[in-house]
């Protein structure tokens, strides 16, 4: 994780990393081979404390973004997912895998920090502008004598249809006797005015603003004792971190299982760790006094290696070629009269038309490929990958030029009254 540039998104790119030294399928069958003790992982992650906004609230963000793999055909519970603007207009149903991620937010540090210390007080979030009307029910529902005092102050005010809240949160404050009482600051004010929505007593929108702000309560004008330590701490407990991480990887004298005990607080190891050659860590097999009937393992000698040469790039550019020859294959196979690179281009980019320019008008592509499992399947395709996938086909005899088009060798085959080859 430390060798690797940039954030880490899958176990895939840890496996480009030149300290890697085997591909990735190694890598999957390592984890394929560990153990993941369930209840204690759900334990660990109950026991995390929320992060929350700075009035103690959990603010969630819901991220329904689905992982499309249309071309994944083994691979276990894919369901049709939505998806939106992949064509001119069009929603088309994509195989794949559908999330739902659920963040918990929490408002910036030194403003959370402040707000626990006592330092400022979160009024909660508001829109600064809305639009209000008089509701359906005005009239038929009996409101208490503040609240309708807001509405007469609200429905005579000449700005209400760009109407400022804080300036509304002053004027009523200042025209309607106890209003605070009711509504303590610009914030609840605006739940005031929602929850008069609600009851059908005025007609309230937040349309003329395009954002929130947080109300804001200086309490204490200077910073309190104790600020910077507290709005560091967690940059100094990831520094930590990392200072053991690096710790952990650049001492080759300390057994690695040793290591790992004292990061989380284990005494005694067992009697099994290191105890032969199948389980023994780089750090003890730099120890030459192991047995004698034993003999240094390879990989062992690899973690060695001054410059590692990265084995997966290679390993997944053959693969990037092949998968996108076998969706190239495919889709000629399914269009019997032949398909033009174009069309090939703009189907696995999941675009149902293109601009000619030559006689101005957009093409719309062949229903048999905007329908195909392949559609969208390669969003990131070049046109020149096109080119060089019907070329490598053409060179194993699967496809044939015709004309501007490509055709698969096996239907020419059939139309000359040859044989078609499988």
């Amino acid at each position: 994780m430390l060798c690797t540039d940039g954030p880490i998104r899958s176990l895939v790119g840890l496996s480009l990393a030149p300290e890697h030294r085997r591909g990735h399928g190694a890598l999957y069958d390592a984890v394929n081979c560990g153990r993941i003790d369930i209840a204690r992982l759900r334990n660990l992650v109950a026991a995390q404390r929320l992060p929350r906004a700075a009035d103690d609230r959990i603010v969630l963000a819901v991220d329904v973004t689905p992982w499309l793999r249309p071309d994944a055909n083994t691979s276990p519970e894919r369901s049709f997912c939505h998806t939106y603007g992949r064509g001119k207009d069009q929603h088309h149903m994509v195989p794949g895998w559908p999330y739902s991620i659920v963040a918990a937010l929490e408002t910036g540090r030194a403003f959370a920090t402040l707000a626990a210390m006592g330092a400022v007080e979160d009024s909660g979030d508001f829109p600064p502008f809305c639009t209000v009307k008089p509701g359906e029910l005005l009239g038929r529902s009996r409101p208490n004598e503040l609240e309708l005092a807001l509405i007469e102050q609200v429905l005579s005010s000449p700005t209400r249809a760009k109407l400022d809240i804080t300036q509304l949160d002053n004027q009523a404050a200042a025209a309607i006797p106890d209003y605070r009482e009711l509504a303590e600051n610009p914030a609840v004010t605006w739940q005031t005015l929602a929850d008069l929505h609600d009851r059908g007593l005025l007609d309230v929108s937040a349309a003329p603003s395009r954002r929130l702000v947080t109300g804001l309560r200086v309490i204490q004008s200077t910073l309190p004792r104790g600020f910077h330590k507290e709005v560091t701490g967690k940059v100094a407990r990831a520094a930590e971190e990392i200072r053991l991480l690096w710790d952990f990887f650049q001492d080759t004298t300390v057994c690695a299982n040793r290591k790992f005990a004292d990061y989380f607080g284990v005494g005694e190891l067992p009697d099994e760790c290191c105890s032969n050659a199948g389980n023994r860590c780089s750090a003890c097999w730099n120890d030459p006094t192991w047995p004698p009937r034993e003999s240094r393992p390879t990989v062992a000698d690899a973690f060695e290696t001054s410059h590692p040469k990265s084995a997966g790039s290679p390993v997944d550019s053959t693969l990037h070629r092949r998968r996108l020859d076998d969706q190239v294959h495919r889709m000629i196979w399914d269009v019997r009269a032949g398909l033009h690179p174009t069309d090939l281009y703009n189907a696995l980019r999941g675009e149902d038309s293109y601009y000619l320019a030559k006689s101005r008008r957009r093409v719309t592509l062949r229903r048999a490929l905007v329908n195909s499992r392949y559609f969208g399947a390669n969003p990131a395709v070049r046109i020149e990958d096109v080119h060089d996938s019907v070329a490598r086909l053409a060179d194993k005899n699967l496809v044939v030029q015709v004309g501007k088009v490509w055709r698969n060798v096996m239907y020419v085959q059939q139309e000359q009254g040859g044989t078609g080859r499988q």
